[in-house]
């Protein structure tokens, strides 16, 4: 029999665990939820830097949903199967030592409760931990190696040798382009810059990312125009050459695509620019001007900011992180954040409005026709079980899942970035939708990464390809 008990109060009622199990008493912090899973699965918070699955002990028992917004609510956290669990309770009543003559064994078919605690007039009941989690499911989430992610982003891609990709933006009205593989991370132009004195007129400063600072370059200024406009659409275009890295300031972000490689015309060699590489002209008949990655190469190494770093160590150094990173399109949907693997994103385009097809599936909201494809549209918002807003942000993620195009809705796409292995978790389960969570800035935010591959039954793929032919 345990010796103690950790009693705690749920819908007005006592219960209590063996407080030999319990690890921690937390307050309340963000609990990010997980859409599509079971009520009872609350969703996933931050503890200490690790994931942690929280699960609501007043439905796992019947009771009303715990209100996580009061202020005696606690997370009570313990260990399961390698992983980090928490029950969210009402209220921590303390820990009690158990007393054989007061304590009755359970002959309940209810097997989460195990016995009843008789104290002072009180009966606790007591709940076994192992039984509340047997019949539902829960994701445990855990520090992983990130070199099958890699792999595994690259198989579920289907990565099409006869295109590029390339992120497509304005500067001083004009459209440029710059391969993705340039392209480290996509991010919000932050609120303060620290200014260079005497420094040239396109350098617009010093920006802390994620504890490093990086030279913060004027695109528009750099190529002659007069400056980036400032307002919310401005955004960082991180490029980086082994360790060193410089951001640039762009006007807005336009989209992300795949060009065929046979529309990119290369300037010859005398071409006067050597700024620009070469020049796509798309369906609409506008220019493009593709940037050389030699010259943003080039520009990375004239300023980026040393810190310190051994730069004969610079490639080794780069070279043995690069396996540890995976770079993900960062979209929100109503108040969460999302992630996708870049190489399952074809493109990122505006959105613009389906043309409803018969007898098509319920989720798919009609099909667009993007350079002769035909492609489904999906509603995320729907899929995930949010409400559908269309607004001016909202963007349509071209997306390839096994044999097919299809195109989600979000709200808008936040940023671009590359991950490292310690701000990844994952999952043991082998069909989780979202397999993977990204904690950045010290846990403040948790994003979940989605498996595309798992949004569709086969049923509603073989649906999904009937509507790209009846489509075509």
């Amino acid at each position: 029999m345990m010796e103690s008990i950790l009693k705690f109060n749920v819908g007005g009622k006592t219960f209590g665990v063996d407080s030999e199990a319990v690890s921690q008493i937390l307050r309340v912090s963000d609990i990010t939820p997980v859409p599509l899973t079971n009520d009872i699965f609350r969703g996933v918070s931050v503890v200490g830097g690790k994931i942690v699955s929280v699960v609501d002990v007043g439905l796992c028992l019947d009771l009303d949903k715990t209100d996580k917004e009061s202020d005696t609510v606690r997370l009570i956290t313990f260990n399961h199967k390698d992983d980090i669990y928490a029950l969210l309770v009402g209220e921590v009543l303390g820990i009690t030592p158990l007393s054989s003559e007061n304590y009755e064994p359970s002959t309940d078919e209810n097997a989460k409760i195990v016995g009843y605690y008789k104290e002072n007039g009180e009966i606790c009941q007591i709940v076994d931990i192992e039984e509340i989690l047997k019949d539902i499911e829960v994701l445990g989430f855990s520090a992983d190696k990130i070199e099958k992610f890699g792999e595994e982003e690259k198989e579920e891609g289907n990565i099409n040798e006869d295109y590029l990709k390339f992120l497509f933006f304005r500067i001083g009205g004009e459209l440029f382009a710059i391969d993705i593989d340039e392209v480290k991370e996509l991010v919000f132009v932050p609120d303060s810059i620290t200014p260079v004195p005497e420094s040239k007129n396109y350098v617009l400063g010093m920006i802390t990312l994620r504890d490093k600072i990086i030279n913060t370059l004027d695109l528009s200024a750099l190529f002659g125009f007069g400056g980036v406009k400032k307002n919310s659409q401005n955004r960082l275009i991180i490029v980086q050459n082994n360790a060193k890295k410089v951001a640039f300031c762009v006007d807005l972000i336009e989209e992300v695509k795949d060009v065929e490689k046979s529309a990119i015309e290369f300037v010859p060699e005398n071409f006067k620019d050597k700024r620009i590489e070469a020049i796509y002209k798309d369906g609409s008949g506008e220019i493009a001007s593709i940037v050389s990655g030699a010259f943003l190469k080039e520009i990375v190494n004239d300023y980026y900011l040393d810190e310190e770093v051994d730069n004969d160590n610079l490639q080794k150094e780069y070279s043995s992180k690069e396996n540890f990173m995976i770079e993900v399109v960062i979209f929100s949907i109503g108040k969460e954040e999302f992630a996708i693997g870049i190489n399952n994103v074809q493109e990122i385009i505006r959105y613009s409005d389906a043309t409803p097809m018969p007898d098509s599936p319920e989720f798919v909201e009609g099909v667009i026709n993007l350079r002769g494809v035909v492609i489904p549209i999906v509603s995320l918002q729907e899929r995930l079980g949010f409400e559908k807003n269309i607004t001016d942000k909202t963007k349509t993620l071209i997306c390839n899942i096994q044999d097919s195009k299809v195109g989600f809705l979000v709200d808008d796409v936040k940023e671009i970035l590359s991950i490292e292995e310690s701000s990844l978790s994952t999952t043991k389960s082998n069909d989780a939708l979202f397999d993977e969570i990204i904690t950045l800035d010290n846990g403040e935010r948790v994003i979940l990464k989605i498996k595309i591959n798992r949004l569709f039954s086969d049923d509603d793929l073989e649906r999904l390809k009937m509507v790209e032919n009846k489509g075509g």
